[in-house]
């Protein structure tokens, strides 16, 4: 039993090609995959000390934690003692507005009482003050005339009455009459004159009283509205002054809440900044249609070896009958190769 020459070179031969057929495929193909990752290959060292730097920076943030020094200026003194002394002012100025406004508040029922004044008969009023009072004027004005009357006139008229020796004549009877006519109508006059003298000096003062009590009421509002202006001035500086306190308390809640936050978060805020910053830059997938290398030599040997023997029976001559009368004949060889007999 064995194999003829032609079917040993078919198979020989048609190994070695399937080999090398494969060998080549299989160089092509690292060759395709080595030029695939070559930007890869080239980048790696550096992207692995980078990553290297990267975890260690971040292992040193998170060691030293967050600043653990005061972050919350202290109040100074100079502030301290501005708040306190504008609340104590605020509240001194806020009382003695107070006062001043509790002072001045009756200005509106003064205003009042002069509303109804100006409302007043002024000129009645005139006449009846100038009337109570005209009387010793009248008689002061008039004192030489009545002295004139009674102790030149009168008594000149009774001196000519009694030379013509008729003390009751009608001629010294009109002269009398007529002298006191004409002292009353002195008298009248000069009354009219101290009357109406007195009316207008009763109506200017009067005048002037109520100018000066409308000037000094005025002066009450002012003040009233002064004193509420130092009421609300004061409340403001007080409030300013708490406001300044409560600001800087408020401050340091907010400083000390801050603090706990940051420090809370610090951790999860470096490992995301090194994620987003570091690892979102790695490769974390194959790369698409990599390139394979799956040729195999020796595939392609035990291949090409079954093709090249298959070959060999197309091109084999047919096998021979072996005589019937020849018992030690071997049956037909599908190889077509005929062993000799013995």
């Amino acid at each position: 039993m064995g194999f003829d020459p032609l079917t040993m070179a078919l198979t020989a031969g048609g190994s070695y090609l399937g080999w090398k057929g494969e060998k080549d495929a299989r160089k092509e193909q690292r060759r395709q995959s080595d030029l695939q990752a070559a930007g890869y290959n080239f980048s790696a060292p550096y992207i692995e000390r980078s990553y290297d730097r990267a975890e260690a920076a971040l292992n040193d943030s998170l060691e030293q934690g967050t600043y653990t020094g005061q972050t919350y200026a202290d109040m100074n003194p100079f502030m301290d003692e501005g708040l306190r002394f504008g609340g104590q002012a605020g509240a001194q100025i806020g009382m003695s507005g107070a006062e001043m406004a509790d002072t001045a508040r009756g200005f509106a029922g003064n205003y009042n009482d002069l509303y109804s004044r100006a409302n007043q008969d002024r000129i009645g009023s005139a006449m009846d003050y100038a009337t109570a009072n005209s009387s010793p004027l009248i008689q002061a004005a008039m004192r030489n005339d009545f002295r004139n009357l009674s102790e030149n006139t009168i008594p000149g008229i009774n001196v000519s009455a009694s030379g013509g020796a008729n003390m009751n004549s009608s001629r010294a009877g009109v002269a009398e009459a007529v002298a006191n006519r004409a002292f009353d109508d002195r008298m009248a006059d000069t009354s009219a004159t101290i009357n109406d003298s007195l009316m207008s000096r009763y109506l200017s003062d009067d005048q002037q009283q109520f100018v000066n009590a409308m000037n000094a009421n005025r002066a009450l509002s002012g003040v009233y509205n002064t004193g509420l202006q130092n009421m609300s001035q004061g409340a403001n500086m007080m409030t300013a002054a708490g406001r300044g306190y409560m600001d800087y308390d408020q401050g340091a809640l907010t400083d000390a809440y801050n603090r706990f936050n940051e420090a809370r978060d610090f951790p999860l805020q470096q490992n995301i900044q090194y994620q987003q910053g570091i690892l979102n830059n790695a490769v974390y997938r194959s790369p698409q249609n990599p390139v394979a290398v799956t040729a195999s030599p020796l595939s392609g040997a035990i291949g090409g070896a079954m093709q090249g023997f298959g070959y060999s029976k197309m091109f084999a001559p047919a096998p021979k009958e072996a005589p019937a009368s020849a018992p030690n004949s071997v049956g037909p060889m599908r190889s077509g190769y005929i062993f000799p007999q013995s």
